[in-house]
């Protein structure tokens, strides 16, 4: 007994965490990450949340993201990189609350553009990104 999502539209972009289901008329098939490979080392980790960083810069500079809520997001993946790098075993904790922060910020940026018929591009390919972070930090950290 997972949760149940049914979307309907032109196009879906949708990830499912922990029991959940997606139902929808039209959906693409392939790599939901795009070009992010799960990580397998913390190093590799650090490599993908540094990239989601640049993510998150090219998605203000291309005015699908507030200054402010991008600042704050991408100051939050420096300090976790930084963590990562710094410590021997890195605190799990602080990283997933760090990584679920970003999530939200975008999640939120997300809804801002969606209910203005804006478009969302690059944070829809952050998105899937910060949730492959989420998913595999507590494995490989």
């Amino acid at each position: 007994g997972g949760d149940q999502s049914v979307v309907n539209g032109q196009s879906v972009i949708a990830v499912v965490g922990g029991s959940g289901a997606i139902q929808a008329d039209k959906i693409a098939i392939g790599d939901i990450y795009g070009d992010a490979a799960a990580p397998s080392s913390p190093a590799e980790f650090a490599e993908l949340v540094s990239s989601l960083a640049d993510l998150i810069t090219e998605a203000k500079n291309a005015g699908e993201l507030p200054d402010t809520m991008a600042a704050k997001a991408i100051s939050s993946l420096v300090e976790t990189t930084e963590l990562i790098k710094k410590e021997e075993k890195p605190p799990k904790g602080q990283i997933m609350r760090r990584l679920q922060y970003v999530a939200d910020v975008l999640e939120a940026a997300v809804d801002m553009f969606s209910g203005a018929d804006g478009v969302a591009s690059i944070q829809l390919r952050a998105l899937p990104v910060v949730n492959l972070l989420i998913r595999v930090a507590g494995r490989i950290l």
